[in-house]
């Protein structure tokens, strides 16, 4: 592959040649490359090591964190690039393997996004019979991530191998990314752009609104019905008291109302003091069960409202930037397409923060984890708690 050397002439030309900047930006690369490695390896570990994270959603999470972790590691090859004073130093076709390798992961990441916040919006707003239907089987979940992974290989790999672009070394940005000057340039570009952001970011948007919707509607309904007190209240039940005269039932507003029974028995008395009593005292379980369940809706929406400003937040900051740089002209643009591209990488970073440490379950294990309290793990495989892992026996 050519090494674009004259990716621009004249005037109108600009490299990334500050090495300062340079310097910066493979800095930030580096700290996004780390971390990245450390949380989303540890996603993988905890899930490897608990059978109480075994479920549906957590394969996709499992996904996303795998597809990050290969993005954190192809990081290295643009690090080198960019810190390199003499250009890319090793062969050409491993700097275009990174290329692909890096678009390809970042793909998968994205549409895993995506399908996540499919899986939330089915288990959330539909029935439990429909959420079986779509995610319930292994056969569907298999599908899933046939999906998710093969529109990004097709939309990145499809295109260079019927020639309509090439990646390599891009001496102009001095990254490991599709090369500029050639006659598809402008073409792959736009199917990367196509083909790898709006569907993930249009169904991330719509599913979470969709959520949050859903949560709210359900919680103005919850506090429209009758309320809960009524059912409880001595409006609707009657006092009977005994006197001389027969039996007579006083009403919640202080009424009486003659009752044409003469009499009845002690044990009748009994029961119907006692048939009061139980009605008082099942409309007190039913307040209370509306009660609970309005501060359990209550909080479910905080969680959501809140989870979804993260994501949503997290997910717009690291792509708009690249996707505003896309819009704009190779002059007015180029200046600030690496650290568009730095933005977009930290998304790699980022995302086992908002889908796994959010889990209790997530945040107990990385705990017992990380401090080698190994017997604190919930459901742990059985090299766990035999002590046969790592240094499993310290604790």
């Amino acid at each position: 592959m050519a090494m674009n050397e004259t990716s621009c002439v004249g005037d109108e030309c600009w490299e990334f040649t500050d090495y300062g900047q340079r310097i910066l930006i493979g800095c930030l690369l580096i700290l996004i490359s780390l971390s990245g490695v450390f949380g989303n390896a540890l996603v993988i570990f905890s899930v490897y090591v608990s059978r109480k994270l075994r479920k549906a959603i957590n394969v996709f999470v499992v996904n996303l964190a795998i597809a990050d972790l290969v993005t954190c590691l192809g990081i290295v090859s643009n690090i080198i690039a960019l810190l390199s004073r003499n250009g890319w130093p090793f062969a050409n076709w491993i700097c275009a393997v990174s290329a692909t390798t890096l678009m390809t992961c970042l793909g998968v990441s994205l549409y895993t996004l995506g399908v996540i916040s499919i899986n939330r919006f089915v288990l959330i707003t539909k029935t439990i019979e429909d959420y079986q239907k779509i995610f319930g089987s292994k056969r569907n979940i298999i599908i899933w991530l046939s999906f998710i992974w093969i529109i990004p290989v097709c939309v990145v790999n499809v295109p260079l191998i019927i020639g309509w672009g090439e990646v390599g070394y891009n001496q102009k940005y001095h990254t490991c990314s599709d090369l500029l000057d050639t006659e598809y340039e402008h073409l792959y570009d736009i199917i990367i752009g196509l083909g790898l952001f709006p569907i993930p970011l249009i169904t991330v948007i719509v599913c979470y609104i969709r959520i949050y919707a859903h949560i709210i509607k359900h919680a103005q309904k919850l506090a429209t019905r009758e309320d809960p007190e009524v059912v409880s209240s001595p409006a609707n039940t009657q006092s009977v008291t005994n006197d001389e005269n027969g039996v007579h039932s006083t009403s919640s507003n202080g009424n009486n109302v003659s009752s044409p029974i003469p009499s009845v028995s002690a044990s009748a008395k009994r029961a119907t003091f006692a048939s009061q009593r139980s009605t008082t005292a099942s409309g007190r379980r039913v307040m209370r069960r509306h009660r609970s369940i309005k501060t359990y809706l209550s909080k479910r929406q905080i969680e959501i409202t809140k989870n979804l400003f993260y994501v949503l937040c997290a997910f717009l900051i690291c792509i708009s930037p690249y996707l505003f740089v896309l819009l704009l002209d190779d002059k007015q643009g180029a200046p600030f397409v690496p650290y568009a591209a730095t933005i977009l990488m930290f998304n790699s970073c980022i995302n086992w923060v908002i889908y796994a440490t959010k889990h209790p379950y997530f945040k107990n294990i990385f705990k017992a984890i990380l401090l080698c309290r190994w017997k604190t793990i919930p459901e742990p495989i059985d090299s766990v708690r035999e002590g046969r892992l790592l240094c499993m026996k310290c604790r």
